[in-house]
């Protein structure tokens, strides 16, 4: 198949900021990201090239995900014009790591966009979900520093191979727009050509939660600090980012 798109791929870590990374991506006219859009096709690593191609894009099926991505995707009546306007499509999948190897295999020229999120706060997001007796998040904070350690090690590892990840940082991203702008010409698309209302209103939103004050778990900090794979972190960060 011969596709006159660039594919891209968006993940990092659950509770890192995938979503809200999928909704800049998707302020701009050139770029249609999917919000886990194959998430079940990715997890049993039977994503294909093909599956981007407009047709099968977008047609939603019963195997490619979650009921709820199913009954959003397409709603947009102005979908297919999007698509054709995309000079890039692609999908979310936050367990980006899991499918590295695939997409080595598969998927050679397409791309990979890495969020990086510090570990306390994600394992602090992962630990809200977990007490919530109102959500399904089944997963503990333990979970998660496992998945995020992988998650970490297996991009630095991919970096180190010479195997490409353009890699942002949550907490520089959502900080402002001009690290928004820096991500599009990155991805070489015009930053002036997106929503910037849309991107204003991202970036309020991620100043209003910042202010938000939670009661701290000192005892969840103390385990993260004690466990986490900081190294692989610290690199990706300081060495790796496009936003540092």
């Amino acid at each position: 198949m011969s596709l006159a798109k660039d594919i891209l791929f968006v993940g990092g870590n659950p509770r890192s900021g995938t979503s809200a990374l999928v909704s800049v991506l998707n302020s701009h006219p050139h770029v249609l990201m999917g919000m886990e859009r194959f998430f079940f096709r990715m997890q049993n690593k039977q994503i294909m090239p093909s599956d981007f191609e407009k047709d099968r894009f977008l047609d939603v099926q019963d195997s490619d995900t979650h009921e709820h991505v199913r009954s959003q995707f397409g709603t947009n009546p102005n979908i297919g014009a999007r698509y054709d306007k995309a000079m890039i499509v692609g999908d979310k999948f936050p367990l980006i790591a899991e499918a590295y190897d695939h997409l080595t295999a598969h998927f050679p020229a397409a791309r990979v966009l890495y969020i990086v999120r510090n570990p306390l706060s994600v394992m602090e997001s992962y630990n809200r979900r977990m007490s919530d007796k109102s959500d399904s998040w089944s997963k503990s904070a333990q979970d998660g520093l496992n998945e995020w350690n992988h998650s970490v090690a297996a991009t630095l590892k991919r970096l180190e191979t010479g195997q490409p990840v353009t890699v942002v940082s949550y907490e520089k991203l959502f900080a402002s727009r001009a690290a928004m702008d820096k991500l599009f010409t990155a991805l070489g698309v015009d930053p002036k050509a997106a929503n910037a209302g849309q991107l204003d209103t991202i970036v309020a939103k991620a100043a209003e939660l910042e202010a938000k004050e939670g009661a701290r778990k000192e005892a969840l900090r103390r385990y993260v600090m004690l466990n986490a794979y900081v190294t692989p972190y610290r690199k990706l960060v300081a060495e790796h980012c496009i936003l540092s």
